[in-house]
């Protein structure tokens, strides 16, 4: 549900991308990200994401990370998880792959046989 979400605001009912692109990037964040680490504010101190109880991402929060200087890498990597969950993210200008950003993909819980 939230990538179809997400995609609306992506591609309009006729498969074109959409105007607003701003709109699309806070909506990926908000919905996307759950974590980060190493990000640190100019005085050092450590970035903790806030979250509202349904799970997704304050807009104080969104806001933050989009004022950073990795916002660029992260909305990068936010379209690329659009299509599905990619082995690496890779510039698109120049095909090489983000250094500040590491795919984390849970390993599945195993299921108790009944």
């Amino acid at each position: 549900m939230e990538k179809a979400s997400i995609s609306k605001f992506v591609v309009n009912s006729e498969g074109q991308q959409t105007e607003d692109v701003m709109k699309s990037v806070f909506e990926m964040v908000k919905f996307c990200v759950k974590d980060v680490k190493g990000v640190t504010y100019s005085d050092g101190t450590k970035m903790v994401l806030q979250f509202e109880e349904n799970g997704h991402m304050t807009e104080e929060s969104i806001d933050e990370l989009l004022t950073l200087s990795i916002s660029a890498d992260l909305t990068t990597s936010l379209f690329a998880f659009l299509a599905g969950i990619p082995d690496k993210i890779v510039n698109a200008a120049t095909g090489e792959e983000l250094r500040h950003v590491k795919i984390v993909v849970p390993k599945a819980q195993p299921t108790k046989k009944k």
